[in-house]
């Protein structure tokens, strides 16, 4: 994992479960080789865990003449032990480290069982090991 060049980025998510297909917003931290984030359980998770074949859209648009689109797949996997410190360590770099409960915050630390006051849900730190990526943009100058 190299942090170095790591970006925080805004992407939306597709997943696919049974014929049915989940697309969702999610805010994620990338090292150009994988993808890392985190959930708390829930449908998103269901969905990867039963099919970990995802995708992933990010665009970056000033305008209509200035743009930029990238579609990225690749492989789930949650992340456990020192791999999950170190993941959770670069999402905490980038501003990631605040999750929604209800109608507080709770800071993501060490990784062993989080869980929240509110939900008392499983916080799950994942990464998407990039298998294919394509992009496209427009500049005009």
């Amino acid at each position: 994992m190299t942090s170095s060049y790591a970006a925080k980025r805004l992407g939306t998510w597709g997943v696919t479960r049974k014929e049915k297909t989940y697309v969702v917003p999610i805010s994620y931290v990338s090292d150009g080789e994988s993808i890392y984030g985190y959930s708390i359980d829930g449908m998103k998770l269901q969905f990867m865990q039963s099919n970990p074949e995802v995708c992933l859209q990010v665009d970056h648009i000033q305008n209509l003449s200035n743009w930029q689109s990238v579609i990225v797949w690749g492989t789930f996997e949650v992340l456990e032990g020192d791999a999950a410190v170190q993941a959770a360590q670069l999402l905490m770099q980038r501003g990631l480290a605040l999750i929604a409960s209800g109608q507080s915050f709770h800071r993501v630390g060490t990784i062993e069982q989080h869980r929240t006051d509110a939900l008392h849900q499983h916080i799950a730190i994942y990464r998407i090991h990039i298998t294919e990526k394509t992009g496209r943009f427009e500049e005009t100058l």
